[in-house]
């Protein structure tokens, strides 16, 4: 029969390498509910010219705050696919409650050599909230939003009004 000190020394590591992988299963699987809550998604202005700057604004409000990186294309009319810069995931913090509906917008250049015609600026916002998701399984959501694109030469595009 086995000595209990010997027995436990020889099950410690078992037992801690358990408690790690544990560890890591939570933090990737038992986190896994969205941490912002996009109430709106609009683009302003809704017509635009190629080569015209437009904004999303977005009014949401954070269940927590996590880090994360915001993926942006654009599919126009012809079905082609303009890929945008990777932008940061706006952190919104200043008064500590994170339950607060806030707006924030981000800015882009309508590409010059788009189809005019109805197009749509898709976004995937990929966050993580430790580095366990960070490195092996963001959370990840996507949402989209519908623009018209005038042809060159028809005026100012103004937006309805």
């Amino acid at each position: 029969m086995m000595d209990p000190w010997r027995r436990l020394t020889c099950h410690l590591a078992p037992i801690a390498c358990a408690l790690c992988l544990g560890y890591v299963a939570v933090q990737l699987i038992g986190n896994r509910y969205e941490p912002r809550v996009v109430l709106s998604h609009t683009i302003a202005p809704n017509i635009v010219n190629p080569g015209q700057v437009a904004a999303q604004q977005i009014k949401a409000y954070d269940e927590r705050s996590c880090e994360g990186t915001d993926t942006r294309w654009i599919v126009d009319s012809g079905k082609i696919i303009y890929d945008m810069a990777d932008i940061p995931v706006f952190q919104h913090n200043e008064t500590g409650d994170n339950s607060q509906p806030f707006t924030f917008v981000h800015e882009f250049q309508v590409p010059f050599g788009i189809t005019p015609g109805p197009a749509t600026i898709y976004t995937r916002a990929s966050r993580w909230c430790n580095v366990f998701q960070e490195i092996f399984w963001p959370l990840t959501a996507e949402y989209h939003e519908n623009f018209l694109v005038k042809a060159p030469g028809l005026g100012n595009a103004t937006g309805p009004k």
